[in-house]
């Protein structure tokens, strides 16, 4: 008796184990397609977002103040030409200062994304890869005039180092690491 209650013990106790096995390999594979799941959303809404207007109309400004003379070669001149305007004038949609600001926060929370890890190096960087390398010229002195000046009590003052938009500078960086990887295996 003792022989097949030792027989029926290590009967349960394997059925067990096969039985824990099988359910961590279904949380796993469930926790993968749940993973995936949630990076093809949020890359269909980066790309959704990409694709609206105002990203649009931003990425233009982005485009015309990278390719249009006198192109702002520092975070100063950036000022100067585009940022130093009057209020009136940077309320209004079509000035450039504020699509480059709608831009940046889009290029920073890209950023952070592909930081993170949530979307998808090769889906992101061939979608929105290009026209970041074509307006970095514009976006580059941009996101320093952001982080570097602020309008103070003397007017506009060059401060200490703000960390706003710094996973732009990033995304650019991973970007011609990709464009690098990628151009040497096609």
């Amino acid at each position: 008796m003792d022989l097949i209650s030792a027989i029926s013990g290590l009967g349960t106790f394997i059925v067990a184990i096969v039985g824990v096995c099988i359910a961590i390999a279904q949380i796993r594979s469930s926790n993968r397609d749940a993973h995936a799941s949630r990076a093809a959303e949020m890359a269909w809404q980066v790309y959704e977002t990409y694709i609206d207007t105002k990203i649009r109309t931003a990425r233009d400004a982005a485009e015309c103040i990278a390719h249009t003379e006198p192109v702002p070669k520092s975070a100063a001149d950036y000022g100067k030409q585009y940022a130093q305007r009057g209020i009136k004038e940077r309320m209004e949609d079509e000035h450039y200062d504020s699509q480059m600001r709608r831009l940046l926060r889009f290029y920073n929370q890209i950023g952070i994304l592909i930081d993170k890890s949530l979307v998808d190096d090769d889906l992101v960087f061939a979608l929105i890869g290009p026209g970041l390398k074509s307006g970095w010229l514009a976006v580059r002195v941009a996101v320093e005039w952001y982080q570097n000046y602020y309008e103070g009590s003397s007017g506009i003052e060059k401060a200490e180092a703000r960390p706003i938009y710094i996973h732009v500078q990033k995304l650019y960086e991973r970007y011609l690491e990709w464009e690098g990887s990628h151009n040497h295996t096609t």
